[in-house]
């Protein structure tokens, strides 16, 4: 635990929700996000990636800007729009908590699912104007449980409205990564001997909300050109997501290089040249120098925070467009910088915890989740012998499969130990690094490489439980399974029968599994001829460590060997017929293949969710790094 978090809780559901009993249930699933835009996007994808992943749940997009979502490592569900003309009105499924950072989506969220427990983070600097979606507002605001705030600035305005509702200054997550100023400096451009870069950017149009919620760009616009043209330095385009399609037309039209990436901004700009955007702030973190643009309709009288006018004293305040030219050069040939110590403070004041704010958030959230949600018992034992699941583990996609594994039996209400053999270490999870020959066969065709049969078999000897459940990583608990620990009282082992009899297997055309009829017709054979017994699926074992087992997974090895195939099921089933055990089989519902008819857990096999494919023999030991 984090001593800086150890606060009281409310206990209470709060404002906008009823039932604490409802919302205890709904706490206890995965944090899930969602973003309908890239910069949302930006600033919550850091905080998804700190969470632990026993808590962490998927990240909700439009399916517009789902490959640029998936492209920051994000476990990304691509929401499909109700129509061609509003691709960016979607709501995402579930009813576990939910982070937004944005009003609009939080508005989507609740109209699709009302009850839903919300978390809340503010975007940007914090800027604050009377209305909902704003710090400070209300609206559906009030069914925010837990609010996540950049700055006290921030925290005071909420904590006025909403007194009696959690919130946490967190810092803005979206900087971590740009916490050394050193990194900036690098690229001055005078150690460089280059010409200079200026970045002109402009906040979106909001003067619908207030004067100072939209921009100047009307106001500077007639003197771009002028500017572009400076043989002095050269200027760059920036401006709020909302508006950078259209501001791009317009800077080509000025001979202006358009940029739509910030941090890019960050990297090339020497001068940042804004209006009244969050931006100007963050820009801020580079060390480098900024210029403000105020605007007629800008009100002096009018004070609703930081760029009005707490902190504004961060650079030279430009009101005419005459005035901008000479305060671009004043600013990029000054010797004495006098608004570095005002910049400093601003960085200090307006972005704490910069470098951990997105470990703060997740430390947040999963106090509160714990607080909310109802506690998991963990069990470890059964009549008296431990108990665990074991996963085979080989490569990225693996891992990732396995933790969404974990995290479906923490969903249902149970906390189990976990050991991971292969290697690929997954957070929650003991792991045994696997010392035998790969599993993976680069000769054979592309997705069917992989040969559990290498390592399976070995597996009852390498538990560390005396009762274990293995289990392949794409699967996901339905229901409690500890009854399958139960079972081995009276049997050393037990495993799940297929739909289909291993007289029906069969090889579909494109399919995701692979039999081979030479040797399922020889098991047939070998078990006595009957073609109507069931097939038996080794993708979820419960088994005692007892001689008898040990003896059988050995006999599996040995006649797995006799074919090497894909499929090692087969000599699974010659194994049990040679080397009898006392074992039950179970029904389909403990390894069904269907999600919306599995009872106890669902099996996504055949679908290549885990699969990774090598190259060559010598690819298979950086089979992990290239996945």
């Amino acid at each position: 635990m984090n001593p800086q978090l150890l606060v009281p809780f409310p206990t209470s559901v709060g404002e906008g929700n009823s039932g604490e009993h409802r919302v205890n249930k709904s706490w206890s699933k995965p944090v899930d996000f969602f973003a309908t835009r890239i910069h949302y996007i930006d600033h919550i994808a850091p905080l998804w990636s700190a969470l632990d992943e026993s808590v962490r749940g998927s990240f909700y997009v439009p399916e517009l800007i789902g490959a640029y979502a998936a492209g920051k490592g994000l476990d990304v569900v691509a929401l499909k729009p109700p129509g061609v003309n509003n691709k960016l009105q979607v709501a995402p499924d579930g009813d576990g908590p939910l982070v937004t950072c944005s009003y609009g989506d939080l508005q989507l969220a609740l109209h699709k699912k009302p009850r839903r427990p919300m978390i809340f983070m503010q975007h940007g600097i914090g800027l604050s104007f009377a209305h909902s979606a704003y710090a400070g507002g209300a609206g559906m605001q009030r069914d925010v449980m837990l609010f996540l705030d950049p700055n006290q600035h921030t925290r005071d305005l909420i904590a006025k409205t909403f007194p009696h509702k959690p919130g946490f200054v967190i810092g803005t997550p979206k900087l971590d990564k740009m916490v050394d100023p050193q990194n900036w400096k690098s690229g001055n451009w005078q150690a460089q001997g280059r010409k200079p870069v200026v970045c002109i950017s402009f906040h979106w149009d909001g003067h619908a909300v207030a004067p100072e919620a939209g921009n100047a760009l009307a106001h500077y616009k007639a003197i771009l050109p002028l500017l572009a043209e400076s043989e002095q330095f050269t200027l760059i385009g920036h401006g709020h997501p909302r508006i950078m399609d259209a501001l791009a037309d317009m800077y080509r039209s000025c001979g202006i290089e358009p940029i739509c990436s910030f941090e890019e901004v960050m990297q090339r700009a020497d001068l940042y040249v804004n209006d009244c955007s969050s931006t100007m702030y963050e820009f801020l973190v580079t060390g480098k120098p900024v210029v403000i643009l105020n605007a007629p309709w800008f009100r002096q009288g009018i004070h609703t925070g930081i760029r009005f006018w707490e902190y504004t004293d961060i650079g030279p305040q430009v009101n005419q467009p005459e005035e901008l030219l000479p305060a671009i050069l004043g600013q990029l040939t000054v010797e004495e910088d006098i608004y570095a110590a005002s910049r400093e403070r601003a960085v200090k004041d307006l972005y704490p915890y910069l470098g951990e704010s997105a470990k703060r958030a997740a430390n947040v959230i999963e106090e509160f989740v714990l607080s909310k949600g109802p506690s998991h018992p963990k069990i470890d034992r059964v009549a008296g012998e431990t108990i665990g699941i074991v996963y085979m583990g080989f490569g990225a996609r693996a891992a990732k499969e396995i933790r969404k594994s974990m995290m479906s039996l923490r969903n249902v209400g149970v906390q189990i130990p976990v050991c991971v053999v292969g290697d690929t270490p997954v957070k929650g999870a003991q792991c045994i690094e696997w010392a035998g020959q790969s599993p993976f066969d680069a000769d054979q065709r592309k997705n069917f490489q992989f040969r559990a049969g290498r390592v399976k078999p070995f597996l009852a000897g390498l538990t560390p439980f005396e009762r274990t459940l293995y289990i392949d990583a794409d699967t996901e608990f339905m229901s409690d399974i500890t009854k399958g620990f139960e079972l081995l009282s009276e049997y050393d082992l037990a495993l799940a029968e297929e739909l289909l009899t291993i007289g029906q297997l069969y090889n579909k055309p494109l399919a995701g599994w692979e039999i081979n009829i030479i040797e399922r017709d020889a098991t047939i054979e070998e078990l006595g001829g009957d073609r109507d017994i069931k097939f038996l699926n080794s993708g979820v074992i419960f088994f005692r460590k007892t001689e008898q087992v040990l003896a059988l997974f050995e006999t599996w090895g040995r006649q797995w060997l006799r074919w090497q195939q894909w499929d090692e099921q087969l000599s699974l089933m010659r194994a049990l017929h040679e080397c009898p055990v006392n074992y039950k089989a179970l029904s389909v519902d403990w390894n069904h293949p269907h999600r919306h008819l599995a009872k106890i857990i669902f099996h996504n096999y055949g679908r290549g969710t885990a699969r990774i494919n090598v190259t060559s023999p010598e690819g298979i030991q950086h089979a992990t790094a290239n996945q």
